[in-house]
């Protein structure tokens, strides 16, 4: 979101699915927050369930390292999420990812998350997802 969108605004974790090296990765993400004073956990896996099963195919490498590589979601995909989460601390995200994207009402918007979601999930799909992230 921060690094995707234009804005000024700051976070406190960093959502996504880690594909490789999560062990380092995770070492890594606790070594910085020490230092820097950034409660543990700050990377967070938790909303796999919310990611769509359909590929991004506006996603775009918001950052690209010797060793890490970031992916950031398109803001039509972010939005879809952010409205599957539903969660009270996405409103400044949602409200931000809807003003980019001219969302003009709420059916506007609930057409682009079903767009984003339009590919059947069941309970393998879920499953398949989270095992590749184990």
């Amino acid at each position: 979101m921060v690094l995707g969108l234009t804005t000024d605004r700051k976070t406190k974790d960093i959502d996504g699915i880690i594909r490789r090296g999560r062990d380092a990765l995770q070492e890594a993400a606790q070594a910085v927050g020490e230092r820097r004073g950034i409660a543990p956990g700050w990377v967070n896996e938790d909303m796999w369930t919310a990611i769509p099963r359909k590929r991004d195919s506006q996603e775009q490498t918001v950052y690209k390292g010797k060793n890490l590589t970031i992916q950031g979601a398109s803001p039509e995909h972010m939005l879809a999420m952010k409205l599957r989460g539903a969660r009270d601390i996405d409103e400044e995200d949602t409200d931000e990812i809807i003003r980019h994207l001219s969302v003009k009402d709420t059916g506007h918007a609930l057409a682009i998350a079903e767009r984003v979601y339009q590919q059947t999930e069941t309970e393998q799909d879920l499953k398949s997802l989270k095992e590749s992230n184990d």
